[in-house]
């Protein structure tokens, strides 16, 4: 059975998720707020980081925000 690969979403999905515009996306990675990965000359973030990050998700210490 083959294992499913975690989503990485682009700054535009992740931007359109969290109803703000792309630049403000590439901020919050800029900064240190969403953890993200540059692969070549785009920024990807997981989709369960962006799901942390809004509140949707639990964090490590299993409470959600």
């Amino acid at each position: 059975m083959p294992t499913k690969l975690p989503t990485m979403l682009t700054l535009a999905e992740v931007a359109a998720a969290a109803r703000v515009c792309p630049k403000t996306a590439e901020r919050w990675c800029l900064r240190g707020k969403l953890r993200s990965t540059k692969v070549g000359s785009r920024r990807l973030v997981l989709e369960s980081e962006l799901r942390r990050f809004l509140g949707l998700e639990p964090d490590a210490t299993g409470v959600a925000s």
